[in-house]
């Protein structure tokens, strides 16, 4: 079961890859997604994809991670603010980098630990925390890329 939850991320990364490549490069660092450009939402992704590299981490180490609740806007506009002068090709490379190291933890993770708590007093189990993952690149930033293409082909 948890192999097939690191396929299926695999897939939504592929998928939304391949998406990005079709994206023009004219236009990669337009404000087109409400307020961000889309080096500035793989930007976003590379910065929670080491987020959850680390929770992982602390997780497998007996450590609690930290919870993101109070973290949401500072990993966003930090890292924005930090790496958004960088070039297209960087930022690129870091973003199939830190996704690499995510999916190579995931896969990492013994069976029996899936469906353990992250936090205490939280709910979150290691299942839940990469079914999120998944989901924000299916429901929220693929639709959001697919739609822009759609609009650049009619």
């Amino acid at each position: 079961m948890s192999v097939l939850l690191v396929e299926e991320l695999n897939a939504v990364i592929k998928l939304f890859l391949e998406d990005i490549r079709n994206f023009p490069a004219k236009d990669r660092d337009k404000i087109l997604f409400d307020k961000w450009s889309l080096k500035q939402i793989l930007i976003h992704l590379i910065g929670w994809a080491d987020y959850q590299v680390k929770t992982l981490e602390e997780f497998q180490e007996g450590k609690e991670p930290v919870i993101p609740d109070h973290l949401k806007e500072s990993i966003n506009d930090d890292l924005v603010a930090k790496k958004g002068n960088e070039a297209w090709e960087k930022v690129y490379a870091d973003f199939l980098k830190t996704e690499a190291s995510l999916t190579n933890r995931y896969k990492k993770l013994r069976d029996k630990d899936w469906d353990k708590k992250i936090w205490k007093g939280k709910q979150t189990t290691l299942r839940e925390f990469v079914n999120l993952e998944i989901k924000h690149y299916k429901d929220t930033h693929g639709p959001q890329i697919q739609h822009l293409l759609n609009a650049y082909k009619n």
